[in-house]
């Protein structure tokens, strides 16, 4: 027996990088062709000349509510994108969605321009020099060589 999802509405997001003519019309089908309710549709990125990227935003509620259901939907989306060339998302439009709380990064020479494991060595070393844990870590050009 599948298991049954909650029966809340679904959003797409289609990332398309060459959309020529309406951005609308072929995601539209492809949802049409798997039987959901088309709730509406919207842009929330347009192509700029400097960036071709354009991202579009698809709410609908599908027919089913057995997960094996979504799971199926979420596959065809899959194979329909690698045939079109673009990416999609489809996720429940529910408060975890709409309300971001936790963001992750890599920070290092990402957010910062220092490597946290050379930091951290340093820090080591500050702590018990005779260790020499940036000696033997030497991530960033910048670090500590290590002594063979």
């Amino acid at each position: 027996m599948a298991s049954s999802v909650t029966n809340s509405p679904l959003v797409a997001t289609v990332f398309a990088s060459h959309v020529e003519g309406d951005p609308f019309t072929a995601f539209r089908d492809f949802l049409h062709k798997h039987m959901v309710y088309f709730r509406f549709a919207r842009i929330l990125k347009a192509p700029t000349q400097s960036d071709p990227l354009t991202v579009t935003e698809y709410s609908f509620t599908f027919e089913s509510n057995a997960t094996n259901d979504l799971a199926a939907l979420r596959k065809a989306a899959y194979e329909w994108s690698k045939i079109m060339g673009v990416d999609v998302a489809i996720q429940r439009d529910d408060v975890f969605r709409r309300h971001k709380r936790l963001v992750l990064f890599d920070m290092d020479s990402t957010l910062i321009k220092q490597e946290v494991v050379d930091e951290i060595a340093k820090y080591l070393d500050e702590v018990d020099p005779q260790r020499n844990v940036s000696g033997k870590v030497a991530v960033s050009p910048s670090s500590a060589m290590i002594d063979d």
